[in-house]
Parts: structure tokens; C-alpha cells; sequence
């Protein structure tokens, strides 16, 4: 006798459940990348300045990102710093490079701003003009923290999404912090580099590329083979 159809409608529901799993392979999965940098003094009057390395191993394509320095409080020689004006800070990663600060305030006055750095500060696409955020709030005293967009020494704004998306979070990511005068010094506590991104595909010969073409390739022949005994069944029974 012919089997009723909802239980040839079974193995059908299984295939196909099969191959769904097997396509999320290849759906991107949104995820964040957060890693946390060590702090340290920055020397004094010396263009090679301080860096930290962050290593990512999981590889994710870039649609966003943010990166906070923590300055801490100003302790001479160790943490915050006096006279931003001194300062420049960069950023590489493996798909580029992006200078946060240069020197503000400099070369409009000879040793540029004179304001401090004491707080967690944030660079992100859209955020604030940090150069002019230094010069209002006056001659020593501490830039507000907040979120300020990626500035180069001419004061033009530079921009994450230009310099990263769409490159690879794996690899070796380094903050650089220079002082490019004299006299003032300090440092900073850490910093935290925040990525979004999604999940590569599967390269064609990555084990998850590789199982789920098995498993369509399984399906397709479950498929074959249940249509060749549905044939030989009606020939039998009718």
C-alpha cells in the first residue's frame, strides 16, 4: 500500500530542516569587538611616544567603531597630562591608520593649547571638535570629556568608517601617544577600542563551508532516491 501522505511528507520537513541549519553558515551574524589596552607614562619630548597593542584574533568585517582613553588623573610623569598642545595620538590597525589628535592649538600659537587632559575621552564618527573644545574651556584648565570626532593637525576631521569598514578586525591594533615638547608630561590609565562588525563568510574551503555544501548535496540526493521509490511504489500498487 502507498504510504499516507504526512509521512511522506516527513523526510521532505527533515531535508529541509537540514538544509536550513546549513544556510545560516553563510547568513553574517553581527557581533562587537571590545579590547582593552594597557596604560603607561608618555615620554617627554619624544616623537616615538607610547604605545599600546591590542591583538584580535576573531575575524569580523568592520561596519563601526570607537576608541576611549582613559587619561586619569594629572600625576605628573605618570597619568593625565598638561598642555594638550603637546600631544598626538594615533591609532593603526590592520586595514590602516587614523590620527585622533595632533598637536591643537599648534602652529596657530607656538606651543599650542594649553589646556589639560584628566578624563575618559571618546573618538567616534560625528562626535565634537576636540580642538576647539580645548581652547574654550581655557589656559590650564581640563578638556570636558565626551565623544570627539578623529582630528588631523591642519583641524580637518578624519573618519573611522573611511580608514576601516569593510577590513578585518583580526590582527594587531596600536594606540601611539606622542609629546612633542618639552617641560609638561604625563600618561595614560587604558583604553578600550570598541568594534562592530559581522562574522566573515566561510571561505570555500573553511569545514563549515565544506559541511553545509555536504549537507545540501546530502539533501538533494535523499530527495532523488524518494522520488525513485515513490515511482517504484505506483508502479507496484497500480
Amino acid at each position: 500500500m502507498r504510504l499516507l501522505p504526512h509521512k511522506r511528507k516527513l523526510p521532505f520537513a527533515i531535508s529541509c530542516l537540514t538544509v536550513a541549519i546549513a544556510l545560516t553558515a553563510f547568513a553574517p551574524m553581527h557581533a562587537d569587538v571590545i579590547g582593552f589596552g594597557s596604560g603607561g607614562a608618555i615620554p617627554d619630548n619624544n616623537p616615538s611616544g607610547f604605545s599600546s597593542s591590542i591583538t584580535f584574533t576573531q575575524n569580523e568585517i568592520i561596519t563601526g567603531m570607537s576608541i576611549s582613553i582613559d587619561f586619569g588623573a594629572i600625576v605628573a610623569g605618570t597619568s593625565g597630562h598638561t598642555y594638550v598642545g603637546d600631544l598626538i595620538g594615533t591609532l593603526s590597525g590592520p586595514g590602516g591608520s587614523i590620527v585622533l589628535f595632533d598637536r591643537p592649538g599648534f602652529p596657530a600659537t607656538a606651543f599650542g593649547d594649553s589646556s589639560n587632559l584628566a578624563n575618559v575621552y571618546i573618538w567616534a564618527n560625528g562626535g565634537a571638535d576636540f580642538s576647539a573644545a580645548a581652547a574654550n574651556v581655557g589656559n590650564n584648565a581640563i578638556v570636558a570629556n565626551g565623544t570627539y570626532s578623529a582630528q588631523a593637525g591642519d583641524n580637518s576631521f578624519r573618519s573611522f568608517a573611511t580608514t576601516f569598514n569593510g577590513s578585518s578586525t583580526a590582527g594587531l591594533w596600536t594606540l601611539n601617544i606622542s609629546d612633542n615638547a618639552g617641560s609638561d608630561t604625563g600618561g595614560i590609565v587604558g583604553w578600550t577600542l570598541n568594534i562592530q562588525g559581522f562574522v566573515a563568510i566561510p571561505e570555500p574551503s573553511s569545514p563549515v563551508f565544506l559541511a553545509a555544501a555536504f549537507a545540501v548535496a546530502g539533501w538533494w540526493s535523499y530527495r532523488k532516491r524518494e522520488r525513485e521509490k515513490s515511482r517504484r511504489r505506483d508502479r507496484i500498487y497500480y
